[in-house]
């Protein structure tokens, strides 16, 4: 029950008016505030990473003209012909010749001149021999210590890669080293003479990019083809591998792009740029939450205003509930004590607007029906008490002709005991009946008065009846309507018992069910299958009559003197009291009479 009253409050005009209100005022509002921070939100990510794609362009293409620069340099030297021609002729035995001194003059020059035209940028330039003669160099070199300068790898590896310029980046115990190298070949024979290396500076080689002043959580890092990072914002992860949670698919076959990243850190929005030098590729990292930043004062903003907007709404729906529903409620609170009896109800509203005129028709309207129902109230009281006298008048009569005319057939055939017994009863019937003034007498005075009958049709059909009754001291002083349970006998005996039948009983029995007394009144005679209860209802009270298949049914019958008791039930009772009729061919039938729980006082 609470459930349906909830369902009920809430299809109120009040609930409706604010919740209406309220929504025609905030539900826009929030919905434009998400289509603006989704798409405020993707056009910043796509922004921010196209940003980030040119910057990454930008730094990568400064970077690669300074590799281009030092590959440049280094390609200058390798195939400069008094390199070759040094490590080709020169040796300890003509060091000191005039042609091998402005040989080594000249070299020494070049290499002088790469250590400065990029200051700070080479740690050292070295051109190593083929044999296991000392290397030709100018600044500081770690490994200067080595009596074999052809077993280093920085050697080996250029060899293998012969003609190419070899860039090797190497981390050991805290220290960053990188060298440009490239083999130095005779033209003719395709011989490796040797090659030359650049010790070059990361720090120096990456100081642009330390230039740069990044937003918190930014970070830009260049990683080698071997999946090193040489150069990161952070310093604590230069030297280590690359995070393995990059698209391993798209970042290293692609040559540039971008791409969502999520990590145990947060969410990042990651573009890229490989070097057309040496493919070391630049990453440009930038934390999802700067990107959206300026969204999310924006979503702040909206959300702010739609409370603000809200609390508006919320107050004019107020101020309208306060103004309409509530000449509504009142007339709503009048109508429900009209309805439930309280005819004097009336609104009081001093108002000239259409909710003046309803309280006014209103008024009107109970006035009117205030008359009708006292006009009809009087009415139908006359009629009952008229009816209720008719039907008493019917059954007396009835009664009285039958027994008088069973005494004269008697008397006509000389039996005098017999009418003798049979005008006793008479005269206990009609002393029960004169005993009482009122219409309503204990159930046991009329089961005495049923007894007197019984005895007095015993003798008129010449029959013999077995009467039993089922009913607890508790239940015989409640109130019957007088004359009742007699006629519903007589009934049984009339038309329920075959001629030939030898046993004939009628059982009387009263039960509680509820909120009313049930009495029965069973016979077990021939009964009625459900065609004959259909074609009685329709006789007696088609109104009442309905199909029925089968052979069991109930049906609010009477036949004469059952349609009176039934009607008289109704009238005095009310209409869910009266009769219920039960049969089943050849198992007889039951009458169930249903009256209220009546003191004999009352």
């Amino acid at each position: 029950m609470r459930r349906i009253n909830f369902a009920i409050g809430w299809v109120s005009l009040k609930y409706k008016l604010i919740v209406f209100i309220i929504g025609i005022s905030i539900i826009p509002l929030a919905v434009v505030g998400y289509l603006v921070n989704t798409k405020s939100s993707s056009l910043a990510v796509e922004r921010e990473t196209e940003n980030a794609l040119n910057l990454n362009n930008t730094k990568m293409n400064a970077l690669d003209r300074s590799f281009n620069e030092i590959e440049f340099l280094l390609s200058d030297l390798v195939t400069n012909f008094n390199t070759t021609y040094y490590l080709q002729n020169i040796n300890g035995t003509n060091y000191e010749s005039d042609r091998a001194f402005s040989v080594v003059s000249e070299v020494g020059s070049r290499l002088d001149s790469i250590m400065t035209s990029k200051p700070g940028l080479f740690d050292a330039v070295l051109i190593i021999p083929s044999g296991d003669g000392l290397p030709f160099l100018r600044g500081t070199v770690k490994d200067a210590e080595t009596d074999n300068f052809t077993n280093l790898p920085v050697y080996t590896n250029t060899v293998k890669t012969h003609a190419k310029a070899l860039w090797q980046y190497m981390y050991e115990n805290g220290a960053a080293s990188l060298t440009v190298s490239e083999s130095i070949v005779e033209p003719f024979s395709d011989e490796v003479l040797g090659i030359a290396v650049f010790n070059v500076n990361v720090d120096m080689l990456f100081d642009e990019l330390d230039a740069n002043a990044l937003a918190k959580g930014e970070s830009i890092q260049i990683v080698t083809a071997n999946k090193k990072v040489i150069y990161d914002s952070d310093r604590t992860k230069i030297g280590s591998s690359i995070q393995a949670d990059l698209r391993a698919d798209q970042f290293w076959t692609e040559a540039s792009g971008s791409f969502k990243q999520k990590t145990d850190e947060g969410e990042w929005v990651v573009s890229y740029r490989t070097s057309e030098v040496n493919g070391w590729k630049i990453i440009y990292r930038i934390p999802y939450a700067n990107i959206v930043h300026g969204v999310s004062q924006i979503s702040r903003m909206i959300v702010l205003v739609t409370m603000v907007v809200g609390c508006f709404a919320f107050a004019a729906a107020l101020l309208l509930y306060l103004h309409l529903y509530r000449p509504i409620a009142s007339l709503i609170k009048a109508m429900k004590r009209f309805e439930i009896g309280q005819l004097q109800e009336r609104v009081k509203m001093n108002r000239k607007d259409e909710f003046g005129r309803l309280a006014r028709a209103f008024n009107y309207l109970a006035e009117r029906v205030s008359i009708l129902i006292e006009d009809v109230t009087q009415e139908q009281k006359a009629k009952k008490e008229h009816e209720i006298r008719a039907l008493q008048a019917q059954i007396t009569p009835h009664f009285l002709y039958n027994t008088i005319n069973s005494i004269k057939s008697l008397a006509r055939m000389n039996r005098p005991k017999d009418i003798e017994a049979m005008s006793g009863a008479l005269i206990d019937l009609l002393r029960i009946s004169a005993s009482h003034q009122t219409d309503l007498i204990r159930i046991q005075d009329e089961l005495n008065y049923v007894g007197s009958y019984v005895t007095i049709m015993q003798y008129r059909y010449k029959m013999q009846l077995v009467i039993e009754t089922q009913i607890s001291a508790r239940l015989r002083d409640f109130a019957i309507l007088k004359f009742t349970i007699q006629p519903i006998v007589e009934n049984c005996i009339i038309h329920a018992f075959d001629p030939e039948m030898t046993e004939r009983r009628i059982m009387i029995r009263t039960y509680e069910e509820e909120d009313r007394l049930r009495i029965e009144i069973s016979d077990n005679g021939k009964g009625m299958d459900a065609g004959q209860l259909d074609a009685l209802g329709a006789k007696v009270s088609p109104a009442l009559a309905a199909p029925r298949s089968g052979r069991k049914g109930n049906l609010h019958i009477g036949g004469m003197g059952l349609r009176n008791i039934n009607e008289r039930l109704k009238l005095h009772f009310g209409e869910p009291y009266g009769l219920e009729f039960v049969s089943e061919l050849g198992e007889g039938t039951t009458v169930i009479m249903s009256i209220p729980y009546v003191e004999l006082d009352e």
